[in-house]
């Protein structure tokens, strides 16, 4: 036992790939079930008296923070395409990300690239019913969100209700 955070030495790893796609949740499944296995795994080594210790390479620790609500927060005009995407996905489903619409909380759910219209990072386009905001390097679109009080849906069934107040929206 050592009285730092994720150090000494390893008797059991498993790597694991990410795939591009991958949220927070399902990840969170993926490992709970691999988590298992490989436990099983160690026990029988363990009374097979087999069980060997690697030397941790503290370089390559690091350390995760507990997450809060604000974490989820997107602030598209000072952060890229990949940056906002790695954070849906990973923030999906707890604690979720979110920005403001007219200054209610609207969770952003999934996103996609946008490639028809460029926008200026931060700036936000109803266009064909899509809601549409630009980041430092590329035009998003969000693609499934949730508007405070409302059921989650596709942006164009809420640019729908929102169509007649398009010149006030403001997103942030």
């Amino acid at each position: 036992m050592v009285k730092k955070m994720d150090a000494g030495d390893l008797v059991k790893e498993h790597p694991i790939s990410l795939s591009r796609t991958e949220t927070g949740g399902q990840l969170y499944t993926r490992l709970k079930f691999q988590a298992a296995l490989t436990l099983n795994d160690f026990i029988t080594d363990l009374l097979n008296d087999s069980v060997s210790e690697k030397v941790q390479d503290e370089s390559a620790v690091t350390f995760a923070p507990t997450l809060k609500k604000e974490d989820g927060h997107l602030n598209f005009a000072e952060e890229s395409f990949e940056v906002i995407w790695n954070k849906v996905r990973a923030l999906k489903p707890w604690p979720g990300t979110y920005c403001f619409l007219n200054n209610k909380r609207l969770k952003v759910i999934e996103i996609e690239e946008y490639n028809s219209l460029t926008l200026k990072p931060g700036e936000f386009k109803l266009h064909d019913q899509k809601m549409l905001i630009g980041t430092t390097d590329k035009t998003i679109r969000l693609s499934y969100v949730q508007l405070e009080g409302k059921k989650a849906s596709k942006d164009t069934d809420l640019a729908n209700g929102l169509q007649n107040i398009s010149e006030q929206i403001t997103l942030k």
